[in-house]
């Protein structure tokens, strides 16, 4: 069972691209200067490409719910898709390595705890995994074509919660701050482009298929969403008109 039409996905895909495309292009142009501005640019970037450019019925929007998303859940994106009642819902962790920059430091120590924050988030974020769909989105500000060969051409490159968790969890200091290279061998495990991401939500192959009835805000209470959320909806067309 498929959330969308196989028209309707396809396009989606294809904005999703261009505006990780666009996020990046932005990167390493200088314009776009932090993990939360990269989110930031992706999901209003996705809105305004389905908004002005789709041809298969598809709609978005962006809406606030209450404050605190990313210090609840250790995300910094939500992505809703829904046709009517029924919906998916895609939540992300941004990544800013900078591997251009060999030794850079881009987790860090909780104060509270002492332990990495990233391993805090991963662990956050896995008490939703099994409904929701949670992924890592690792950004990139090389030029394209010019990065890594662990990483995606053209945009960033996203894992699975899944696959970050059990590397966490075999990590010989689970704690620690996480290095460039332990991200480096985590990418190697699995590096997918946005793409791979949004087919696998609208298919139905990651996390759950919900039913959402009345206000946003309280069919996500009990997972504690919050923030900006981008809600996309489809529509009964079958195919481009």
């Amino acid at each position: 069972m498929s959330l969308l039409n196989k028209h309707q996905i396809a396009e989606l895909c294809c904005f999703a691209v261009i505006s990780d495309q666009q996020a990046r292009s932005d990167l390493f142009s200088g314009s776009v200067v932090s993990e939360n501005d990269y989110s930031s640019n992706f999901t209003g970037g996705l809105r305004r490409i389905i908004n002005s450019h789709s041809r298969t019925g598809l709609k978005a929007t962006s809406q606030m719910l209450r404050p605190s998303t990313e210090r609840a859940l250790g995300c910094d994106g939500a992505i809703l898709i829904r046709n009517g009642n029924n919906a998916k819902l895609a939540l992300f962790e941004a990544k800013w390595p900078k591997f251009s920059k060999p030794g850079y430091r881009w987790d860090k120590l909780q104060k509270s705890s002492g332990v990495s924050h990233f391993t805090s988030q991963i662990v956050r974020q896995h008490r939703v995994s099994g409904t929701v769909a949670v992924f890592e989105m690792v950004q990139c500000e090389y030029e394209f074509n010019t990065q890594p060969s662990f990483m995606q051409s053209h945009g960033a490159s996203c894992i699975w919660h899944k696959t970050a968790y059990q590397f966490s969890n075999s990590r010989a200091l689970q704690g620690a701050r996480w290095s460039q290279k332990e991200l480096e061998d985590l990418l190697e495990l699995e590096s997918l482009n946005i793409a791979a991401i949004i087919s696998d939500v609208c298919e139905c192959k990651a996390g759950k298929l919900m039913h959402l009835q009345g206000e946003l805000s309280e069919a996500f209470k009990e997972l504690e969403l919050a923030g900006e959320i981008l809600v996309i909806e489809g529509s009964e067309m079958h195919g481009p008109e």
